[in-house]
């Protein structure tokens, strides 16, 4: 396994020149080379909290590696294509490498369809409404539906307006459930909000990784605040569990200085075994569009038990 994963990372390795060459000489019309790096010291009062463990540990939250491009088949298509690999090689774990998104597809006036492991459309659907995203605090501490499956086909529509369309499907042969799973989601708006001060969807799902999901999303920016809300409908596919969250938050953003709060509640006890409630905080100093340094606090309320985690962390882009 080891050898494995070490012939992967030397084959990126070796992949990054030749494929910029290629790039260089028009045979791949774009191609691009992507990553985080990010380390973080974190420690954690009972290792309750996902993502986390218990006491105090030298982390690196979702760090990855990735490429991705396109290639002008003809005047009417494009192929596309992204390989996306978590890198866990600066904490103490086994598995140096795990995928993350990657897929082969085509794009052209119809939209883009592609083939493989991706973010669901439901997951999509946050856009940047987690302000505590890819750590201990990250929504999916609490909400079901933050999924990254394998096997699955997504497909995204031409923009329709002020819309955009995407769907999810998943094939019941290749999950091993004895249904094929479908996600959606409709947007309007900036998820980066610069061209609208809003962003606003709906996302849902039906037997898609054994959950039946609705969700809204909404957030508005004020000048330099950014409010946020969440709410969400989680039912497994059987019935057996069922109940409604929710989540606010804001930003304020001072110069190089971000201020943030989130908290977050559901009762489905699909993520814990018991109704949850979550209170994050934090500050980042951001040094510039790719790099950024952060303290975070957050407390984890379950009905029997909690859990308290701080974490200071560097983040870098690329």
């Amino acid at each position: 396994m080891k050898f494995t994963y070490n012939l992967l990372a030397t084959s990126l390795i070796i992949a990054m020149p030749v494929a910029a060459n290629a790039a260089a000489n028009k045979m791949i019309d774009d191609i691009t080379f992507y990553g985080k790096a990010e380390i973080q010291l974190n420690h954690t009062d009972t290792g309750l909290m996902r993502y986390v463990k218990e006491g105090s540990n030298i982390n690196s939250p979702y760090s990855r590696i990735g490429i991705k491009g396109t290639h002008q088949l003809n005047d009417k298509f494009s192929a596309v294509f992204k390989f996306e690999y978590q890198v866990k090689g600066m904490d103490d774990d086994v598995d140096t490498l795990t995928a993350r998104n990657t897929y082969i597809g085509i794009k052209g006036n119809f939209g883009e369809v592609v083939f493989g492991r991706n973010d669901t459309r439901f997951k999509k659907s946050e856009a940047n409404f987690d302000l505590f995203n890819e750590t201990a605090d990250d929504i999916s501490q609490v909400l079901a539906g933050q999924d990254r499956l394998g096997d699955s086909i997504t497909y995204s529509a031409p923009r329709l307006g002020q819309f955009n369309l995407a769907f999810t499907a998943t094939i019941k042969d290749d999950t091993g459930f004895d249904k094929n799973g479908y996600a959606w989601l409709v947007t309007t708006g900036d998820k980066s909000l610069k061209k609208s001060p809003y962003y606003v969807a709906y996302a849902g799902t039906q037997d898609l990784n054994n959950l039946d999901l609705h969700r809204i999303v909404a957030n508005y920016r004020i000048k330099h605040l950014v409010l946020g809300a969440m709410i969400q409908q989680s039912q497994t596919s059987d019935g057996l569990k069922d109940g409604d969250g929710f989540m606010l938050n804001a930003g304020y953003q001072m110069g190089q200085w971000l201020a943030k709060v989130q908290y977050a509640s559901d009762d489905s006890k699909i993520r814990h075994a018991e109704e949850v409630e979550q209170l994050s905080v934090g500050l980042d100093y951001i040094f510039d569009s790719q790099a950024k340094a952060y303290i975070l606090l957050s407390a984890l309320d379950l009905e029997t038990n909690d859990d308290n985690t701080i974490g200071l962390g560097l983040q870098y882009k690329f």
